[in-house]
């Protein structure tokens, strides 16, 4: 029997005996279908953010760019901390620890919505610092930054609390939607206001909208009234693994964008504006690694140890093979598309883009491997791994950048990861993980090939 087909049996074995499961529990979705569709959806985002990205560098120009990207990226990091993992936390509450389904959705729902407005609110207190209310900023620009924050984060959360089930093909689905509707209501908005800032940061409160009315809507036969006494109860049961994946989320988001910050403190807007493009285009090659990681979470979360670590270096092994070809053939492109599509302000992108695709690479295994324990309940290396890199990014940052710039940041970036992976593996060894099983291998170059649409088919199917 391959390693796959006990990694369903063990799957299928725990659902049977889950004080949760049901007839409509046991049989669970294909991982390959659902980690496709979402793969299918991460590209179709892809290209819209692509689009939006163009379309504000054009208008706003280096300067106006590094504004909105920076302030984007404050709100996204506020999002981080003040969303607590509740979505996470609430598939394994209830699938590792029995808790009741209906209980836990409405709490960790409740929960996101006093959060979002707690951390607008810290978000236009930090932003107000960071690029103060002076030209091209504004007051109004930096409220603004908070609103995506205060619906960002219920958006995310019942989206996530979909996945309790494994509805990865629906809740991406809706995903795509919202950002398909961001996307257009960005363009009329640059359009219409001449390039304002302020209303291009808050079309993404349409998309969040839309997240959280589809969401309710699948979600609605398992909201209950609940008190906030039953939601602090809630939280203090769930803190210790909250605070793991809250810490660990503000860590992967901190450590992939915050030195857009520094380069906007130490060097100038338009600086941070080019590097936004190299971020933007070293960000393309974590696309395979976070779907199959969104996908497979919930999966790992069922499995005992030894089928859990047997999946996590399936995983691993798939994503080190994809990445590494998406960087190559991506790398091959950037010289030329760079200038073309963003415009020759934007031509010195090149260089730390190039270098931020070789970051991906080790990214994108340590983000795989990371969140596959971390779904085994073991969320310290999730933390650590991740906090080392920021600090070996943060510290090499002062030393690089001020010489160097955007090149010394992507430099920078590319070291703190390597590092990050290796205490990654440290812990993924020590938990009895084989790191030699992590190694790709011939038959994972075959499975990639039988995966394509058509070749599948000429296989007997197995679900993975």
């Amino acid at each position: 029997m391959d390693v796959s087909s006990r990694v369903d049996k063990i799957a299928v074995s725990r659902d049977r005996v889950s004080p949760e499961s049901s007839p409509g529990d046991v049989a669970r979705p294909s991982l390959r279908r659902n980690a496709s569709s979402r793969l299918a959806v991460e590209v179709f985002c892809l290209v819209l953010s692509l689009v939006s990205a163009v379309i504000v560098a054009r208008l706003l120009g280096p300067a106006g760019k590094g504004l909105y990207s920076t302030l984007w990226l404050l709100a996204s990091l506020f999002s981080s901390l003040f969303m607590i993992g509740l979505g996470e936390t609430a598939i394994v509450m209830v699938r590792q620890r029995g808790l009741s389904k209906d209980h836990v959705i409405t709490t960790s729902f409740a929960a996101s919505i006093a959060l979002g407005l707690l951390g607008g609110l810290a978000c236009i207190a930090v932003a107000a610092i960071v690029v103060g209310t002076s030209p091209p900023s504004s007051w109004l620009t930096i409220l603004a930054a908070g609103l995506t924050v205060a619906i960002g984060i219920p958006a995310v959360t019942v989206s996530v609390l979909q996945l309790i089930d494994e509805h990865v093909i629906r809740a991406s689905l809706v995903v795509g939607a919202s950002v398909a509707l961001s996307t257009v209501v960005l363009v009329v908005a640059l359009v219409a206001f001449d390039g304002d800032v302020t209303m291009a940061l808050a079309a993404g409160a349409s998309g969040s909208a839309l997240t959280i009315a589809a969401g309710l809507h699948k979600l609605r036969n398992h909201l209950r009234p609940v008190s906030l006494g039953r939601v602090a109860a809630y939280l203090r049961s769930a803190a210790r693994l909250g605070a793991a994946f809250q810490i660990s989320a503000l860590l992967i988001q901190a450590t992939n964008r915050v030195d857009l910050l520094l380069v906007y403190r130490i060097r100038s807007p338009a600086e941070a504006g080019t590097y936004s493009i190299a971020l933007t285009i070293g960000a393309l090659v974590i696309l395979m690694p976070w779907a199959i990681s969104y996908a497979s979470f919930p999966r790992i979360a069922r499995l005992e140890p030894e089928a859990a670590n047997a999946l996590i270096s399936r995983i691993v092994r798939t994503s080190l093979v994809v990445v590494t070809a998406a960087a190559m053939a991506i790398g091959a492109l950037v010289p030329f598309a760079i200038p073309i599509v963003f415009g020759s302000d934007f031509s010195s992108a090149v260089g730390p883009s190039l270098i931020l695709l070789l970051a991906g690479i080790f990214g994108g295994c340590q983000l795989v491997l990371c969140r596959g324990i971390a779904a085994k309940g073991e969320t310290r290396p999730l933390v650590v791994s991740y906090l080392t890199n920021l600090l070996v990014m943060v510290g090499l940052d002062f030393l690089l950048i001020p010489p160097a710039g955007p090149m010394g940041a992507a430099a920078a970036y590319v070291s703190s990861t390597i590092v990050g992976l290796s205490v990654a593996l440290v812990y993924y060894r020590r938990g009895d993980g084989s790191i030699r099983e992590l190694l790709p291998r011939t038959a994972d170059l075959a499975g990639l090939w039988t995966a394509i649409p058509g070749r599948a088919r000429s296989r007997s199917p197995r679900s993975t």
